[in-house]
């Protein structure tokens, strides 16, 4: 089933500080992905967060990717930026990558 993360997630700067929340609760998005990372299963979830439902855990992790996706995809125009930059110092891509690191 397709999750549409903006119908269950909340980003609103006064209250949460431009936090992703669960609407409708005070759980934050990573309170979710912390658990689920910590290997809390979603039924472990649903009990120590009753107020949630199976949608809100699947949104947060929808969201998670979202935004985890769009980092991938800034960092490749930044790479991408870079190799253009130095392509006629000689230097390889590795290089120009092992730089860009340090």
């Amino acid at each position: 089933m397709n999750i549409n993360w903006k119908d269950y997630i909340t980003i609103n700067p006064e209250p949460h500080q431009d936090k992703p929340y669960i609407t409708g609760t005070d759980i934050s998005v990573e309170i979710v992905t912390d658990s689920i990372t910590d290997g809390m299963s979603s039924d472990e979830i649903l009990e120590k967060y009753p107020q949630l439902k199976i949608e809100d855990i699947q949104a947060a992790i929808s969201y998670a990717e979202s935004k985890k996706s769009a980092e991938a995809w800034r960092n490749l125009i930044k790479i991408r930026e870079e190799i253009r930059k130095n392509w006629k110092s000689k230097k390889s891509a590795v290089e120009i990558l092992s730089e860009m690191r340090r």
